[in-house]
């Protein structure tokens, strides 16, 4: 086998395999989630990281699996406690926070992160689940 042939059957493996661990309903990671699709992710045990501040957290949060509160302000001094062998989604009350939060994080080259779009206020707005205190 020529040296074309052997790249052309290494690059189709590598394609086939691919195609397997989607076939197989591996989650697909994304960079950008919509509620609907955080709330799938967060069903199959994604992580998310709410970077709002504990205040608000205790106010509202979000009822899924697994949870980790770290906010925006300390988020840079923090980044050891964000597992790089995960997929992670950050959210917060609105998106807004979410985008800075995910600037940060990049740029510190952590590769298995997303962002959900419209934060708490769109999570709620969708029906999704949320912890509130009792009156």
């Amino acid at each position: 086998m020529n040296s074309n042939n052997k790249l052309g059957f290494v690059l189709i493996l590598f394609l086939l395999l691919g195609n397997l661990t989607a076939i197989a309903g591996g989650p697909k990671f994304k960079h950008s989630y919509n509620v609907s699709q955080a709330n799938d992710a967060a069903q199959q045990g994604v992580l998310f990281i709410d970077v709002r501040n504990p205040d608000e957290v205790s106010t509202v949060a979000f009822d899924v699996k697994e949870i980790v509160n770290i906010p925006l302000d300390s988020l840079e001094s923090r980044l050891a406690e964000i597992p790089r062998d995960r997929q992670v989604i950050l959210v917060c009350r609105s998106g807004r926070r979410t985008e800075t939060a995910y600037a940060i994080v990049t740029k510190h080259g952590l590769k298995n992160i997303g962002k959900m779009k419209g934060g708490m206020l769109a999570w709620e707005e969708a029906g999704f689940p949320v912890l509130k205190p009792l009156r």
